[in-house]
């Protein structure tokens, strides 16, 4: 009946209030696209009264999206179109439930109405965008079943009571080696912060994803541990850089070993496990949302799983201690400093 309704009142000078588009979700999916393709048309109608900024943000989705990613963003920083479409894209099904595709009004209209291009037309974020912020709500504790991901057994969790069990009950915390990557939402702006989301840790026969974005600092003490001792050693492609970026977070890693060749992770794992990931996900996802997809949990274990394969068949380059990790961190810092005053 609501349907119907919408249908039959287009020659209303109505706009479909913002507050039922979560509602929409709970329709038949023809009603959904049929009630959100009436409230685009009625926004697009000449017969539609005139609104002022902050009336048109509650009828237009897009300007409330654009808000909050802009709020994450540098004051003052360039950024493109298209980078602000694909951080949009990002963060638009945890906003409003949907992806910005299916989002109605216009990406074109936001950018303008809240934004300003200098003299090359080129857009920055406005320097009172930290303004627009508002707090998260706090995460919901929980603990899931992800189920098996290339033969492993996988949980993923953000409550540090169970960490600590979990880590004990796989035997990850005793292995001579495991598996180690981090997922972060991509940063695509220069000064964007970056926030890790998700640590991985895995044998061949266990993974366990960690939201430690939604963990308070220090990390559980059996985890902590773990990752500052030597043993297990981390393994994976990029470790070092990874272990580096975690000790930034103020996590202490011990030593790392980076997988031999130069292929990729996907690629040594079918060449040399025969280990291939076949149900989807992508790095490109946001990594901070309250809830993840179980493709992208898959994607994720996947990759901590077959670091832990690939090494146990043909080892690593070498164990690197933390000490010698930091140094060679700190010379290739350097050195791009370096390069970077180099005229060019």
């Amino acid at each position: 009946m609501l349907v119907e309704g919408l249908n039959q009142s287009r020659d209303m000078r109505v706009v479909l209030p913002m507050f039922l588009y979560p509602c929409l979700s709970a329709l038949p999916s023809r009603a959904t696209t049929a009630a959100l393709t009436w409230g685009a048309r009625a926004k697009a109608s000449s017969r539609v009264l005139m609104l002022d900024s902050e009336t048109e943000e509650q009828h237009d989705p897009h300007i409330r999206l654009l808000k909050v990613v802009l709020s994450r963003l540098p004051p003052g920083a360039e950024v493109s179109r298209g980078q602000l479409r694909s951080m949009m894209g990002l963060s638009s099904n945890e906003v409003w439930g949907c992806s910005l595709k299916a989002l109605p009004g216009s990406f074109d209209a936001a950018v303008h109405t809240l934004m300003d291009a200098d003299g090359r037309g080129a857009l920055h974020v406005p320097q009172t965008a930290g303004e627009w912020a508002t707090a998260a709500p706090p995460p919901t504790p929980s603990t899931l079943w992800v189920g098996e991901v290339a033969g492993a057994k996988t949980w993923l969790t953000n409550e540090p009571d169970r960490v600590d069990e979990l880590l004990r009950l796989s035997g990850l915390a005793e292995a001579p080696a495991v598996g180690f990557d981090l997922e972060w939402t991509p940063t695509m702006v220069r000064g964007q912060q970056l926030r890790i989301g998700l640590l991985q840790l895995a044998t061949r026969e266990c993974c366990l994803l960690v939201r430690i974005g939604q963990m308070a600092r220090p990390l559980p003490p059996a985890l902590s541990a773990m990752l500052a001792a030597d043993v297990p050693v981390k393994v994976g492609r990029g470790v070092a850089a990874d272990a580096n970026r975690l000790e930034c977070d103020g996590c202490l890693v011990g030593s790392v070993d980076e997988l031999k060749g130069r292929d990729s992770l996907k690629d040594a794992a079918r060449k040399v496990a025969r280990l291939e990931l076949t149900d989807g996900g992508s790095a490109f996802t946001n990594w901070d949302a309250s809830e993840l997809s179980i493709e992208a949990l898959r994607y994720a274990a996947f990759d901590a799983i077959a670091a832990a394969h690939v090494y146990d068949v043909q080892g690593g380059r070498g164990v690197q201690a933390p000490k010698a990790r930091r140094g060679a961190a700190r010379k290739r810092t350097q050195a791009r400093k370096a390069r970077g005053r180099t005229p060019p």
